[in-house]
């Protein structure tokens, strides 16, 4: 009948949950956890500039390692791959009324002038006036722009922060320096690390009654493929990404 004693007896069930939580500055946090049946726990959440960091040791809450990093060592290597993941893109011509609205928006390609020899202007460059003139100059007629996301997203903010990890091989690196570190970097033991960590049988099963969970909750198959699958994948984690993004912007709820 003791409190400590029942306290430290409950577990969590298997699954994945959403909260938030307010910083003492007043601003709310948003947050998932990913809770296996056996395994490591996968938590994420913003921080004050709106970055999104995630923890895969409870025990070091300070070896965190941004989203975008963790989505290139899986093989989404360029900053066009990832924003695709969450924004889509739609062609606007370079003329009339579509004009005024092209200004401050991300491009989702690099733009070529029609010669193919210079680029005018690279994937995720923001469309001034100065660049919309000079694309107009060298005579492209429209341009491939990334919906809904502006350098204010999240998303945006994190490819730009990223210094190390602009690749695969160095994305790996980095996580790997994070999570053991003084450990020599070897490129074998850090695709190991990763693996051993969320997507092997041996060492992570969110079971059956976490499979479902997580399925429910971000809206994925229930195919009996996908429910017989235990361990995480990379649909899981993009779609966990996705639903925290929403749920900053007020599209979802946490419940």
């Amino acid at each position: 009948g003791v409190e400590r004693v029942i306290v430290s007896q409950l577990q969590r069930s298997p699954g994945i949950t959403f909260d938030r939580v307010q910083h003492p500055t007043g601003m709310f946090l948003y947050t998932f956890t990913i809770i296996p049946s056996r395994g490591t726990w996968l938590e994420a959440s913003f921080d004050l500039n709106d970055n999104i960091y995630l923890s895969v040791d409870r025990r070091h809450k300070r070896r965190r390692i941004l989203v975008t990093t963790l989505l290139r060592a899986l093989g989404y290597e360029s900053d066009e791959q990832i924003a695709a993941l969450f924004y889509k893109s739609a062609n606007q011509p370079l003329k009339g009324t579509a004009l005024k609205r092209l200004s401050g928006r991300v491009l989702a390609q690099s733009v070529k002038a029609p010669s193919g020899r210079r680029i005018i202007a690279k994937a995720l460059d923001e469309l001034t006036e100065e660049i919309i003139s000079e694309l107009q100059e060298a005579g492209v007629t429209e341009v491939e722009i990334l919906q809904n996301m502006g350098t204010d997203s999240p998303i945006y903010q994190m490819l730009k922060r990223e210094e190390y990890a602009t690749d695969r091989v160095k994305a790996l690196r980095e996580i790997f320096v994070r999570l053991q570190p003084g450990e020599p970097v070897v490129l074998q033991n850090a695709e190991n690390l990763l693996r051993r960590l969320f997507f092997d049988p041996a060492t992570y099963d969110l079971g059956d009654v976490g499979r479902f969970k997580l399925n429910q909750k971000l809206g994925l198959a229930m195919d009996p493929e996908s429910l017989a699958r235990r361990t995480l994948c990379e649909q899981d984690i993009i779609a966990a990404i996705s639903y925290l993004l929403d749920l900053r912007l007020g599209l979802k709820r946490s419940t």
